[in-house]
C-alpha cells in the first residue's frame, strides 16, 4: 500500500511540474498554475507521512538503507508544498494578530 501511495505521489508531482512548465510556455494560462498547485497539494497529502526526525535518523545511521530514495521523493514534494502554503500561513498569522471578528452582531 505504501508503494502505491508513493507511486501516485510521484505521478502527481510529475504532472504538477508539467503543468507549471505549460503555464510559462502557454501564454500564462492560469488553469495550469492552478492544476500545478492542486497536484502538489494532492501529492503531499497522498504520500506517506515522514517526519523530519525520522529522516534525520535515517541519515545519521551508518548503514546504507533502502529508505534513501524516499528522501529524494519526500523533499521536493514537501519543499513545493511549503512554498504553496507559505502565503496562506502568513495571511492566517496576520489575521490572528489583528484579531478581526467577522461575526455580525444580530
Amino acid at each position: 500500500m505504501v508503494f502505491i501511495r508513493y507511486l501516485v505521489a510521484i505521478i502527481l508531482f510529475i504532472t504538477g511540474i508539467f503543468c507549471v512548465i505549460r503555464f510559462f510556455s502557454d501564454d500564462w494560462n492560469w488553469i495550469f498554475l492552478l492544476a500545478f498547485a492542486v497536484c502538489i497539494i494532492l501529492a503531499y497529502w497522498i504520500k506517506p507521512a515522514t517526519s523530519q526526525r525520522q529522516r534525520a535518523g535515517r541519515r545519521n545511521s551508518n548503514t546504507k538503507s533502502n529508505h534513501d530514495w524516499l528522501d529524494l521523493i519526500d523533499l521536493p514534494i514537501e519543499f513545493l508544498f511549503q512554498i504553496i502554503s507559505w502565503p496562506f500561513r502568513l495571511l492566517g498569522k496576520l489575521l490572528k494578530h489583528l484579531d478581526i471578528d467577522f461575526s455580525p452582531d444580530l
